[in-house]
C-alpha cells in the first residue's frame, strides 16, 4: 500500500495506523512515497514516483500535508 505519511505530525499518525494494522495482524506491505512539489516542465508536480505507487497499488493512505499559501492563493485566484 502506497504510504503518503505527510507533514507536521502525519508521521506519528502514520505510524500508529501501521502499528493498529500491525497488531491486527493486517499483511501489509508500505511502500513509503515523498509528495514533496517538484517542478517539471515549468509547472508544479507530484513526483513520478508517488504517481507510479499509487497506480501500482491501487490504493494510497496519506496523512495531513501542509499547503503553502502562495499555493493556496494562487489556486484560489488571490
Amino acid at each position: 500500500m502506497t504510504l503518503i505519511e505527510g507533514d507536521g505530525i502525519g508521521p506519528e499518525i502514520s505510524q500508529s495506523v501501521k502499528d493498529i494494522y500491525s497488531a491486527a495482524n493486517v499483511p501489509i506491505k508500505w511502500e513509503p512515497v515523498d509528495v514533496t512539489p517538484i517542478l517539471k516542465d515549468g509547472r508544479t508536480a507530484i513526483p513520478d514516483e508517488a504517481i507510479d505507487s499509487v497506480k501500482r497499488n491501487y490504493v494510497a493512505l496519506k496523512g495531513p500535508l501542509a499547503v503553502s499559501m502562495a499555493v493556496y492563493r494562487v489556486s484560489n485566484g488571490g
